[in-house]
């Protein structure tokens, strides 16, 4: 592993190849054994780190898998200013953020990600008061996603009582024109993530401009329990609503649990222009905090199978709406709970 630390570091024209046995613990769960997040290049400082047309590799030295293990190609925390372009990762991450802080100003453009180890991006925080600002993910590919394509939020787990959950503060994110393809995996029981998402959005206590635009999300197999765009915050969490959440203008198919799910409060949601094929539809969950408020218009839902709900509001545990709906017929709207709901036809 390398360790940098310091102001103003870029690595240009660089190969690493990181190779990594991997011992059989039995009845051990994977995620529980000791060091099961392997680093490349560990970077902390305050200002200004990239990486330019480099190639980093994950190879396991006796063939296993790494189902349960983070590879980190790179590990920036408590920078400002992270950019990372025309490189290529193989069975291995972006994290920028962690433990110590927060992070702003990330460009990460037009990389190839293959096999990604666990999310091909994480960008997090788990302090209170942090922020994640100013993020731009734009024209990256992503195949073969082992748990996910892009995460955003905070990197605390339910249970980590020093780490108060949904703290983060979320502002000006764009994840646009992306392609998410290839084989998607849902992890196996026994080990870290879960359900595959090609972008997850893990709310905070503010968040703000939030834009999900012109990206393809087409997996070739129906991943268990998988999702094109997932939005929900921690259970009891601190999360609070959104101000300007923009979901428009992506392809989603071969998705199994729904092509866009979002939960909790959203003082302005767009759902615009997507394009939903082979695949569930979109779900809305009200919860404690509140529901989306919002328009849902000018979608073409027509490639979801007979019988599924082009738009499903879930209000078991809070109210939805008012959401401003159009083009989407009242026979393919499905309402489940006790909780308020209120839509509008927009003709």
């Amino acid at each position: 592993m390398f360790e940098v630390a310091g102001d103003d570091v870029r690595f240009e024209n660089l190969r690493f190849k990181v190779r990594i046995g991997l011992a059989d613990d039995p009845g051990v769960p994977l995620h529980k054994k000791p060091g099961n997040h392997k680093t490349c290049i560990k970077a902390i400082g305050h200002q200004r780190i990239s990486l330019y047309r480099c190639f980093v590799e994950f190879e396991p030295l006796d063939g296993t898998d790494f189902w349960g293990y983070t590879n980190q190609a790179v590990l920036a925390q408590n920078y400002r200013g992270v950019s990372v372009v025309l490189c290529d990762f193989l069975r291995c991450q972006l994290k920028c953020g962690g433990a110590l802080g927060g992070i702003q100003g990330v460009l990460v453009e037009r990389n190839r990600f293959v096999s990604p180890h666990n999310f091909a991006l994480s960008v997090v925080g788990r302090r209170e008061g942090v922020s994640i600002e100013g993020i731009r993910v734009i024209r990256n590919e992503a195949i073969d996603l082992n748990e996910g394509g892009v995460y955003i939020g905070d990197d605390a787990e339910p249970g980590q009582v020093e780490d108060p959950l949904g703290r983060v503060q979320i502002l000006n994110v764009q994840v646009i024109e992306n392609h998410f393809g290839g084989e998607w995996r849902s992890t196996p029981e026994g080990t870290t993530g879960g359900e595959c998402k090609g972008v997850f959005i893990r709310p905070g206590i503010h968040n703000r401009d939030i834009q999900i635009r012109g990206n393809a999300f087409a997996s070739t197999v129906r991943a268990k329990g998988s999702f094109g765009v997932f939005c929900s915050p921690h259970a009891r969490s601190f999360a609070r609503t959104f101000e300007s959440f923009a979901i428009e203008e992506n392809v989603i198919q071969m998705t199994d649990n729904a092509g866009i799910a979002v939960a909790g409060g959203c003082d302005s949601l767009r759902i615009v222009g997507n394009k939903l094929t082979d695949t569930r539809g979109a779900k809305l969950f009200g919860t404690e905090e509140g529901g989306a408020h919002g328009m849902i218009r000018e979608n073409d839902f027509g490639g979801i199978p007979d019988g599924e709900p082009w738009l499903h509001l879930i209000a078991k545990r809070g109210p939805l709406g008012p959401l401003s709906i159009r083009d989407i017929p009242a026979r393919r709207i499905r309402i489940e709970g006790s909780h308020h709901v209120e839509i509008h036809a927009d003709s």
